[in-house]
């Protein structure tokens, strides 16, 4: 009994352990699949115009900091009215900033980064500030002349290796808005995700 006794005092002081370590201990890298709505405008009534996308993400949290890189994939094919049928695609990457720390399950977030789409790279918003020659040498220059800067307000829960999390999405940048006849260059996004931690 005494034997007992000792076994159970040991179990209940490593469950009492602080919170923070065991989630320091949670994985560094994270898969997300996720689904989202652009310019809900209509609220949650279907309308003939409504843009649905998904995709995943990659995320790669850096030890000892409350930042994680963040990169991925969305694509989506629409419907329009009095408009052909549309293929979407676009890839971003940026970086994530949980502002209240990683020590616990709940996890809000910033996010900012560059995204690219077929559209966007198509336009040459940025030529006037590249030169023709300046920019056949220049990748950097070029990969930023075709982005479109975005930034995102969201939280995560997390539950062991798994997370399930939401937030929106701003946009700003050639064809993201498919609704329209003439695409416009600003995108409003509603998302649900849902992660497994490796």
């Amino acid at each position: 009994m005494r034997r007992f006794a000792i076994v159970l005092s040991c179990l209940s002081c490593a469950s009492c352990a602080a919170p923070s370590a065991r989630w320091e201990r949670s994985p560094t890298q994270r898969i997300e699949l996720l689904a989202l709505r652009r310019n809900p405008q209509s609220g949650l009534e279907d309308t003939a115009d409504d843009q649905h996308l998904f995709g995943a993400s990659y995320l790669h949290a850096f030890r000892g900091s409350d930042v994680a890189l963040d990169v991925g994939v969305r694509a989506g094919s629409f419907e329009r009215v009095s408009q052909p049928d549309t293929e979407y695609v676009e890839t971003h990457a940026g970086a994530r900033w949980r502002f209240l720390g990683a020590a616990g399950p709940l996890q809000p977030y910033l996010g900012v980064g560059l995204l690219w789409n077929g559209r966007g790279s198509n336009s040459k918003r940025y030529d006037d500030e590249f030169d023709a020659d300046d920019e056949d040498d220049d990748l950097l220059g070029w990969i930023l002349s075709h982005s479109s800067p975005y930034a995102s307000l969201g939280v995560d829960f997390l539950v062991g290796p798994v997370s399930v999390g939401g937030g929106l999405r701003a946009v700003c940048g050639d064809g993201v808005d498919l609704s329209a006849a003439h695409p416009d260059d600003f995108a409003l996004d509603v998302y649900v995700t849902l992660g497994v931690g490796f």
